[in-house]
């Protein structure tokens, strides 16, 4: 069992690794990226691009759970309560008609207002294949 943790937290930290050397930013400013909507690696599927223009992005001031936000369009819904700059937390992701799963999820930029740039990078297991990916929306409602 102590294996299998220690396991855990090794892939955790190489996942880390490789999304914060990543580089979405332009000119280095968090709060814009060199193309905004939704990018992810699935197990050993290539990279999935979905723009921006095909997803919806509304940021609840107050939910149940506290501020919140949820993305979805193009057959993807992602939740997550992570809404404060360089937080980290867990969010609610379902691809297609795929399973509800939880990923592990750090927020990069952030907004409260409709216009306003929000980043998300998250990493986790989905269907039981690893997935990496990153966020860069623009609040459509809020609520």
């Amino acid at each position: 069992m102590k294996t299998l943790n220690l396991l855990k937290t090794v892939f955790f930290i190489i996942i880390i690794s490789f999304l914060s050397s990543c580089n979405n930013d332009d000119d280095g400013v968090l709060t814009t990226c060199t193309t905004q909507g939704l990018f992810y690696d699935l197990g050993v599927n290539p990279q999935v691009f979905i723009p921006e223009a095909n997803l919806t992005t509304d940021f609840f001031v107050t939910s149940s759970n506290g501020p919140e936000v949820e993305i979805y369009g193009s057959g993807i819904v992602f939740v997550t309560t992570t809404v404060n700059l360089n937080q980290t937390g867990n969010g609610t992701l379902i691809i297609g008609n795929g399973p509800n799963e939880t990923v592990n999820v750090s927020c990069v930029a952030t907004g409260s207002m409709v216009g306003d740039t929000m980043r998300f990078v998250f990493n986790g297991v989905y269907n039981g294949d690893p997935i990496t990916g990153e966020f860069c929306v623009t609040i459509d409602v809020v609520h």
